[in-house]
């Protein structure tokens, strides 16, 4: 299933000792499944983080607005008007990742499904906010390459496999910030 450019890059990694930036943890890309078992994706509390920017939003003095009609995705997301711009705050569904991202991420309405994963964004001053109860993901970490064989509670389920094999992410970003479910 790696080929190509992610081939070469799992083989260097390999031969260098080079260490993954991010190791993705099992119900990260959502939408699991195995058949005859009855471990479901694990569930992150959804009111834990939408509380967590509430009271961010309170404290620093900005506007928020929580984006509930994103349609089948992967994570939860939150609009703050920070500094003048709009930024999207993203939390995985499953695990208490997150990550920034600009508005031209999603469309005028913050209600459809359009994400550019070449958007996300390091913002120091919201990373300190978050980083006590949740992995920040810089934008470093979030466009490195994603190999689905270096991830070892990801390669070997079923519907993971079929799904990457579908979507085909290129990025980790892409991996834990999808539509796929």
């Amino acid at each position: 299933m790696c080929t190509g450019k992610y081939k070469y890059e799992l083989y260097v990694r390999l031969m260098t000792g080079e260490s993954l930036l991010v190791e993705l943890q099992y119900g990260i890309t959502g939408g699991y499944y195995y058949p005859n078992k009855e471990r479901g994706t694990p569930i992150f509390d959804e009111d834990k983080f939408y509380s967590k920017c509430k009271d961010l939003a309170s404290k620093i003095k900005i506007r928020f607005k929580i984006l509930d009609k994103l349609g089948s995705r992967s994570y939860y997301a939150v609009k703050f008007i920070y500094k003048h711009e709009n930024i999207y705050v993203m939390c995985n569904m499953s695990q208490p990742i997150i990550a920034f991202c600009s508005y031209e991420s999603f469309d005028a309405t913050d209600n459809d499904c359009v994400f550019h994963w070449d958007k996300f964004l390091d913002i120091e001053e919201l990373t300190k906010e978050f980083e006590s109860e949740y992995k920040v993901l810089s934008v470093h970490e979030l466009n490195s390459s994603f190999i689905l064989e270096e991830h070892e509670e990801l390669k070997n389920v079923q519907s993971v496999i079929e799904q990457v094999e579908y979507y085909n992410p290129k990025t980790i970003g892409e991996a834990i910030f999808n539509y796929w479910d």
